[in-house]
């Protein structure tokens, strides 16, 4: 089964998609901090951000992903029901959207470790791109201050679909006769080496197979 991977370490916190106020800056350890202006979010404030661009998917392909999160709130602004999740958000270019999304995880007060969600969903039969995004909720009564840290950004991707089972194997006078194909059509350098392989073995089998067989009785053929 094919499989890719992406990890995002904040090289380019421009690359971030968001929708609040406030202003994301790079932390050293590749940290990225959102931190709120001095007013703060009013109460309820839901904020989404899109922390990895949109990778290719196929339908049925098994998306995990997985990031840390902290949330510094000053004590005096802290109020219940904050809360924070993650969500795959899958999507065709054509306005088809999916949302899976984690369970909202109550975050408590001056709670200042790092701590990790996790999150798996298959694709749907009509999707095309997915995408990581990490969701938080301000709580309710009075605007509040904060920073908020996304770390450990995660997604790989697992392709539902067996692999192709290799071609039979040409005769020599199959080959001569209608010539063959590469077992990589698409030359880079991990497949170079492997079709470079691929064509000294049916260069040699074809040599073998053309010796000169000496007559019965007669010197050896040179």
């Amino acid at each position: 089964m094919a499989t890719w991977s992406y990890t995002w370490n904040f090289d380019d916190p421009d690359d971030v998609h968001y929708w609040m106020s406030g202003q994301w800056s790079p932390v050293d350890g590749g940290v990225l901090r959102y931190n709120t202006g001095e007013s703060g979010q009013v109460a309820g404030t839901v904020n989404i951000i899109s922390t990895i661009s949109l990778e290719d998917c196929s339908p049925g392909d098994v998306i995990v992903a997985r990031f840390d999160w902290s949330l510094y709130i000053y004590p005096q602004d802290y109020t219940p029901n904050w809360t924070v999740n993650g969500r795959l958000r899958f999507t065709d270019g054509l306005g088809n959207v999916l949302n899976v999304d984690t369970v909202p995880v109550i975050i408590g007060p001056q709670d200042l470790d790092y701590h990790t969600i996790n999150i798996e969903a298959t694709a749907p039969d009509w999707a095309e791109f997915v995408q990581l995004q990490v969701i938080w909720t301000v709580g309710n009564d009075f605007s509040s201050v904060y920073s908020f840290d996304v770390d450990s950004v995660y997604i790989e991707g697992t392709s539902s679909e067996p692999e192709p089972e290799p071609e039979p194997e040409l005769s020599v006078s199959s080959i001569v006769r209608t010539g063959f194909r590469f077992p990589h059509p698409r030359w880079s350098r991990r497949s170079t080496a492997t079709n470079l392989l691929f064509l000294e073995t049916q260069l040699e089998r074809y040599m073998h197979s053309h010796e000169p067989v000496p007559e019965e009785g007669g010197p050896p053929a040179h």
